[in-house]
């Protein structure tokens, strides 16, 4: 996946419509100001809040350390991390479906989990696209790929926040 992300959004070389690399075989550039850099012909600049959906996880009422009628799994850092599974009730909870999610608070703040299924912990965001063109694993590549940035970026002296 990294190596298919630097071929196609950093050096340009995505499949054309005819199956060919873009940048190599001629496709089409225009120079971005902001980025004081070419891009593709018909990319836009956009941040990434006017594409991305930032959904806060929640505190379930109560948990449970086995799996009960009308509960679901209870995404933690440590479960995220394939620690032990706890449960909760489902109600009133934001519940991920493989989602990206990112730990927004803490020490863990900024790192990001794909593929979990559960009630999201608060200490998450849920990531979703407000355009269909825009895939979850794209999400993930982007977040994962620039990790780093936004890390150092985190506020807060004593718990850090993404």
């Amino acid at each position: 996946m990294k190596i298919i992300y630097q071929r196609w959004f950093l050096e340009y070389e995505f499949p054309n419509e005819e199956g060919k690399t873009y940048k190599s075989n001629y496709g089409q550039f225009k120079f971005e100001p902001k980025l004081k850099k070419e891009i593709p012909e018909n990319w836009e600049l956009v941040s990434f809040g006017q594409i991305i959906t930032f959904t806060k996880g929640r505190i379930p009422n109560e948990l449970y350390d086995e799996e009960l009628d009308d509960t679901i799994p209870y995404i933690t850092i440590d479960v995220a991390n394939n620690g032990k599974t706890q449960f909760c009730n489902k109600r009133k909870m934001i519940i991920c479906n493989g989602e990206t999610i990112m730990v927004m608070d803490g020490a863990s703040s900024g790192d990001v989990y794909c593929g979990n299924y559960g009630a999201l912990g608060s200490t998450f965001s849920m990531l979703s696209s407000k355009r269909g063109d825009i895939h979850n694993s794209l999400i993930y590549m982007l977040l994962n790929e620039n990790k780093l940035l936004y890390k150092k970026a985190n506020t807060g002296s004593t718990v850090p926040h993404a």
